[in-house]
């Protein structure tokens, strides 16, 4: 039966063996890096010099050409690098070969080492072939072989020398320059290791470069400069490159002086639109690659403006699309939200005066703000934009206004005084005027006593006169009140309006006082008390006007011919004229005056007269009369005599105005006394209506006077002639309680009813007369004017008749009652 086999991958070597094997091959191996190793870095930094020698000597300003130097040591350094270190380093290196190899070298080992290996490796199999004990003798022998070898002896690095001396030699040169010449050889090695990237190269290193890389915003100017410590009479060029373009080269002007130290070359490109890079060149020097970006500057888009107004407002809600910002202008308490679209992402801020406002909401380059307007702002806004670099946009500034929730404008329209004085049973007439810029709240008519007495608040009915315009008219009655002995009053409209309170409301507004003197002997109606002040003033105005005409006229009626013929007219006379020129400006002012009082009074229609007066007669005389002391010698007492003339005139027209004046006070006063008499009509009825009984009152009455009636007779105490002339105490005494005294005294009997009629037909035919002059402007408002007075006086006339028809009925209930006394008598 044959052993059996062992596989030589399973047998394990002597470790004596392979031990010294080992060792001698790692000794082969480094050895073999060593010299590989520094062949290639001889090779790469004998090209690395190369490289920068050439960029030193020439001016490369391709980049391909830098790209194929440095490609073309790369490739050089990688060939010998394959040839002298990888490719002997990939070559294999076993036991048996290294044993070969050292009996070659040696040839006294007979080939003990690698037949003892052979035999070794194939374990089994070996031993079948031969004898064991052959193959032991035959291992120890090649271990005791192997303990003679020397790895050092063996392998020397002799062949290696040449390779390290050759790369330290180029080590040193490149260490050399580093230290003589750093700045510069870093340069060049940048450039020749970095083909990619741009440097400037090596007669460049003494430029600078102004701005270099820089950002800047679309449409603004750029200016580059490039400043040389020695300029060898070379000329300066920029080659800017835009993509998509081929490069531009443009010529650099000299700025600097030509005795300066430095020397400064310049280029200005008036508006930039798009990023480009740039390189300058002077001489063999040629600058790296700078950028310029180009960026749009912040902007935004329209801007949306969203009104929310106050519900008590009553206004719409508007939206206002802008393209920039305009005035805001809107009442307090208004949202107002304000949206745009910004063109890049940016910080946003909104300005408002002091105030800097960030946005409410803000999604990618969508922004939005929301505020609610304050009371009382008056400044400006504007939206303040802001990108990572630091640009900022042009800020455009608009109005930015918060009006208030003004109070309610109330205005006492008639009377037109403030103190007033009428009897306790008297009737006040007011009109009120009112305005708002929203609407009304409560409106109450205030009456206060004098003293502790007590206070009414009367509601009032408010009509409405147009957009935010009302108007109160109310008729008080001071017979309502329970007056005692209250001697004055004070009256007056209070108004609110509708501004809620979470804003601050309401807005209260009180009118203009009266003060109410009460005084039971006081004649005159209200509207004489209110119409004689306003007709005494202008008639003052008007008689001081015509006053001041007739002196001028008399210092111009004074002025002799010799004086006037002077060449040069005397100081005296001068004075003179200058004083009657005064005379009759002030004139034309008083007049004018008159005019302005009158508008808002009763006394409104002779405005027209008024302003065609100092139209036509006033400004003509003061002009005339200037003109004297501006014409020449021999004209002058012609002009003096026209200005006489022209005074004159106006004088005359200016006296015919008080006629004017008393006419219409005249008309006024009828319509004031049938409007007091339709008023003395109506309260009477109102007294009496108070006054009369009911039916069951009656009849209960009636039956009274019946049984006091039969007791009469029976007792015979008095005749029926006394008992029906004068009713006795007892029956007086019910009647007594039947009408109760009044709290004032009764007012003067009234006018009959035609007396009311003959005062309004009166009245009627004087309103009908026409004018003496009647003028175009003055037509309108005399129509006007006598339009209203005949409703006026239409309106006292229904009143009149119906208080006639109230004495009517009052007077056949006293027949009723005089008749019930007979029949009880």
């Amino acid at each position: 039966m044959s052993p059996r086999h062992v596989p030589a991958d399973t047998v394990v070597l002597p470790p004596q063996l392979t031990a010294r094997l080992r060792g001698l091959i790692r000794r082969v191996r480094r050895l073999q890096m060593a010299r590989g190793g520094a062949l290639t870095l001889a090779v790469a930094l004998a090209a690395l010099l190369i490289i920068m020698a050439v960029d030193a000597a020439v001016l490369i300003a391709a980049d391909g050409v830098r790209w194929g130097l440095t490609l073309g040591g790369v490739l050089f350094t990688a060939t010998t690098c394959w040839a002298a270190l990888v490719r002997p380093l990939r070559q294999p290196l076993s036991l048996v070969r290294m044993a070969r190899v050292l009996e070659t070298r040696h040839p006294e080992l007979q080939e003990r080492i690698s037949s003892a290996l052979e035999l070794l490796a194939m374990g089994d199999a070996a031993a079948a072939q031969g004898s064991r004990q052959l193959i032991d003798l035959l291992a120890r022998d090649a271990r005791v072989d192997l303990a003679r070898v020397s790895a050092r002896q063996e392998f020397r690095g002799d062949s290696q020398r040449p390779a390290l001396a050759g790369a330290g030699a180029v080590l040193l040169i490149l260490v050399l320059l580093l230290v003589v010449w750093p700045r510069q050889t870093t340069l060049l090695l940048k450039r020749a290791v970095a083909p990619h990237r741009t440097f400037d190269n090596l007669h460049a290193a003494a430029m600078t470069v102004e701005p270099g890389d820089t950002r800047l915003l679309a449409g603004q100017p750029l200016t580059l400069r490039l400043r040389v410590p020695v300029d060898n009479g070379h000329r300066a060029e920029v080659a800017i490159e835009t993509a998509g373009r081929p490069p531009a080269l443009e010529r650099m002007r000299r700025v600097s002086a030509s005795d300066a130290r430095e020397h400064v070359f310049a280029l200005t490109l008036p508006s930039v639109q798009e990023s480009f890079r740039y390189r300058l060149r002077l001489g063999p020097g040629l600058t790296r690659r700078y950028r310029v970006e180009v960026i749009p500057p912040p902007a935004h888009g329209d801007l949306t403006l969203s009104y929310r107004f106050p519900p008590h407002t009553g206004l719409t809600d508007t939206q206002l699309v802008v393209s920039a910002a305009c005035p805001i202008r809107a009442i307090a308490g208004t949202r107002l939200r304000l949206s745009t679209q910004l063109n890049r992402p940016l910080e946003s801020t909104l300005l408002l005066g002091d105030r800097r406002l960030p946005p409410t909401t803000a999604a990618g380059t969508e922004v939005h703000w929301e505020w609610r307007l304050a009371t009382n702002t008056a400044t400006q806004w504007a939206l303040a934009l802001r990108d990572a670099s630091g640009f900022t946009n042009a800020l455009a500034w608009a109005g930015y206004q918060v009006e208030p929730d003004y109070p309610p404008d109330v205005q006492l329209t008639y009377p037109s005084g403030a103190s007033f004085t009428l009897p306790t049973y008297g009737l006040l007439r007011m009109s009120y005027a009112l305005s708002d810029d929203f609407g009304l709240g409560t409106v109450k008519l205030n009456v206060k006593g004098e003293g502790d007495f007590n206070e009414w608040a009367l509601d009032v009915q408010v009509e409405p006169k147009g957009p935010n315009r009302w108007v109160v008219n109310r008729e008080l009655a001071l017979a309502e009140f329970q007056l005692g002995g209250v001697r004055q009053l004070r009256i007056w409209l209070s108004v609110d309006d509708n501004l809620p309170p979470e804003l601050g409301g309401p807005n209260r507004s009180r009118s203009r006082l009266i003060a109410l003197n009460l005084d039971d002997r006081q004649t005159r109606s209200l509207a004489d008390q209110v119409r004689v002040p306003q007709r005494d003033n202008l008639t003052n105005l008007i008689a001081q006007a015509a006053a001041k005409l007739d002196e001028a006229a008399l210092a111009i009626g004074q002025l002799k011919q010799e004086a006037l013929a002077a060449t040069n007219l005397a100081e005296a006379v001068r004075a003179q004229v200058a004083a009657a020129a005064t005379q009759a400006a002030e004139a034309a002012e008083r007049v004018d005056q008159a005019a302005r009082e009158a508008a808002p009074s009763l006394f409104a229609g002779v405005v027209p007269e008024l302003r065609e007066t100092t139209r036509e007669a006033l400004v003509p005389a003061l002009a005339e009369t200037e003109a004297v002391l501006l014409a020449e010698p021999e004209t002058r007492a012609e002009q003096a005599q026209r200005s006489l003339d022209a005074l004159q005139q106006a004088a005359a027209e200016t006296k015919e105005l008080l006629g004017e004046i008393a006419a219409r006070d005249e008309r006024l006063g009828r319509a004031a006394a049938i409007e007091n008499l339709a008023g003395l009509e109506r309260q009477q009825a109102e007294q009496a209506r108070a006054r009369q009984m009911l039916g069951e009152e009656m009849a209960a009455w009636q039956k009274r006077q019946e049984a006091l009636a039969a007791q009469l007779r029976e007792t015979g105490q008095n005749p029926p002639e006394a008992a029906a002339t004068e009713p006795p105490a007892a029956e007086a005494a019910p009647a007594a309680e039947a009408q109760p005294a009044p709290a004032q005294p009764l007012p003067p009997p009234p006018p009959s009813p035609d007396d009311v009629v003959d005062a309004m037909l009166a009245a009627n035919e004087a309103l009908a007369q026409p004018r003496e002059k009647p003028v175009d402007e003055a037509a309108l408002l005399k129509a006007r004017e006598t339009e209203a007075l005949a409703r006026q006086t239409q309106q006292a006339a229904n009143r009149a008749r119906e208080a006639a028809r109230e004495a009517g009925r009052l007077a056949r209930d006293r027949d009723l009652l005089a008749e019930a006394q007979r029949r009880a008598a």
